[in-house]
């Protein structure tokens, strides 16, 4: 092979690793996770302590809701024993 030849095939192949190569590797890099990345990725203990929160939240809302009910069936027992009492005059 003629000093030429290696020299234009040298060119080739440089040419088309700089085509194929490099822009594998600059999208491998965005691709790959960083540091500060794996940092900032919520843990799976920190997504079951968040489940935890909202469930306890739920629970919360439910006594409330159960009191509420409670109170407004009172009430209403009440209403019903005046309008008893009412009406018995």
């Amino acid at each position: 092979m003629s000093p030429q030849n290696e020299e234009q095939l040298a060119k080739f192949f440089a040419k088309a690793f700089h085509e194929v190569v490099v822009p594998v590797i600059e999208d491998l890099k965005k691709e790959t996770a960083t540091k500060k990345d794996l940092e900032e990725m919520a843990t799976k203990r920190d997504l079951q302590e968040f489940e935890e929160r909202v469930n306890r939240r739920f629970d919360k809302i439910d006594d409330r809701l159960d009191r509420q009910g409670k109170t407004q069936d009172s009430q209403e027992q009440k209403i019903r024993r005046l309008k008893a009492e009412i009406s018995s005059l």
